[in-house]
């Protein structure tokens, strides 16, 4: 106990890391000062993204070597008899500390509309006072009982349910989105170039687009030959069948002149996109089988960390995309709002219609200026739920959707996941077929509304 005790001044002597923290935020900002504007709310919000970041490779070490790191804590070795029961205790506590952290700020935000407003020295500073609050939420979930993480694995595992649907939503906007800026740019280019001059933009779109198709049909072959062999492996042959399918029926859907006509979006690269989500989710699926199941291929942990790997990789874009951009991400999932790509040309038009003494004037007072002096410009309640959801995913994500039970005879904890975890990403890639299939479609069976 001695050692955890002695933990809580480990961390503190941490603070450090919040000023790498933002460090870290502001060399982003130079580097990236191409692609977007980045301001002090852009700032501060990438350095909220660097401690999930940190929180969720923390994670992953304890799904791995918990057992061995955290094999002093009475509350863990007393009850655990198993590694696994080591590893999903430890990730529940470390993502269910971050949890809180965030849920707090989503509270003590709640309803900040002013720049006079004290509490948006919270959200954008502050950081030794929340990087020890956040300390202190993760180093007291270890001196929780394990009855009430059997109680909180289902309120996480909820959790996580609504940042998939969060994280489709945002999937869906970026692929369009992508789709729409780089279209737009090949479009103007093609304007530009004199006859015989390549166009940058075409190669990219073309790169990225069959890139992206090249990827999914190794994995499908990967799947068929080493995990769909045979007639035990019925129910795989059947999930990466269904998937390609749909995927074929989608992607040249997207292209026919029947559906370019009424929906503009419509195109080849979005297609790309989803058909690589969903080829992975099959794939993160069919490896999340138990060790046990007659069509396990060749599965190994470097097979199972590729999973986790491209999930977490994945959320990470997701919660980076609403956290670049987390007022319109908003607007997104609640509706309304305008096309972020074409307010960005017209920006690109004015920005091409000033002088160049203008143009260095602009980026000396644009460098890191404060974006917030009339008030918020996103909404940081919501923000930092999407965090909190965000932290819940990872921790089912790292842990293989285990469920936590407690032996009240003699008081162990056994941690099984089964197939749940299969079946919640098959499910998972099934709502994003048909979500893409109605972005498609739906502007054909309903003409007269605005999508």
């Amino acid at each position: 106990m001695g050692g955890l005790i002695s933990l809580p001044a480990g961390l503190a002597s941490s603070c450090l890391f919040s000023s790498a923290a933002s460090c870290c935020s502001t060399l982003l900002c130079s580097a990236c000062g191409g692609l977007f504007n980045c301001t002090k709310s852009v700032s501060t919000r990438f350095a909220y993204l660097f401690f999930f970041i940190l929180v969720t490779i923390f994670g992953w070490i304890l799904q791995n070597y918990a057992h061995k790191i955290l094999d002093f804590v009475p509350v863990l070795k007393e009850h655990c008899i198993e590694n696994n029961c080591f590893a999903a205790l430890s990730v529940d506590r470390l993502m269910f500390g971050y949890s809180a952290f965030h849920l707090l700020l989503a509270l003590l935000m709640i309803g900040v509309s002013s720049s006079s407003d004290p509490r948006m020295s919270v959200q954008d500073g502050l950081w030794p006072f929340k990087l020890l609050l956040l300390a202190g939420f993760i180093v007291g979930s270890f001196f929780i009982p394990n009855s009430f993480f059997v109680v909180y694995d289902w309120i996480s595992f909820s959790g996580a349910i609504i940042f998939i649907v969060i994280q489709l939503l945002l999937l869906l906007d970026f692929a369009h989105n992508w789709s729409e800026n780089w279209t737009d740019k090949l479009k103007r280019k093609e304007m530009e170039v004199e006859e015989g001059q390549c166009n940058v933009w075409l190669y990219a779109l073309l790169f990225g687009t069959f890139g992206m198709f090249g990827i999914s049909i190794a994995m499908d072959i990967v799947l068929y030959v080493f995990f769909a062999h045979g007639s035990e492996c019925k129910l795989n042959t059947f999930f990466v069948t269904f998937n390609l399918i749909f995927c074929i029926f989608f992607s040249l859907g997207s292209i026919t002149p029947f559906v370019q006509s009424r929906n503009t979006k419509a195109s080849l690269l979005p297609s790309a996109v989803i058909t690589l989500y969903v080829t992975y989710l099959v794939w993160s699926a069919i490896m999340s089988e138990p060790a046990d199941a007659n069509c396990s291929g060749w599965k190994s942990p470097v097979a199972s960390n590729f999973s986790i790997f491209m999930g977490a990789a994945i959320t990470f874009i997701a919660v980076s995309y609403s956290t670049i951009s987390a007022a319109t991400s908003h607007e997104t999932l609640l509706g309304g709002g305008g096309s972020k790509v074409t307010e960005a040309l017209l920006a690109e038009d004015k920005e091409k219609a000033k002088g160049p003494e203008q143009k260095v004037k602009d980026e000396e007072e644009e460098s890191f200026e404060d974006d917030e002096k009339e008030g918020p410009v996103y909404n940081y309640t919501y923000f930092h739920v999407v965090f909190m959801l965000g932290a819940m995913y990872m921790s089912e994500l790292i842990s293989n959707w285990s469920v936590i039970k407690v032996d009240d005879n003699n008081n162990s904890v056994a941690v099984d996941s089964g197939m749940v975890s299969v079946w919640i990403k098959i499910a998972t890639s099934w709502v994003v077929i048909l979500l893409y299939i109605w972005t498609l479609f739906a502007p054909i069976v309903f003409p007269d509304r605005e999508f």
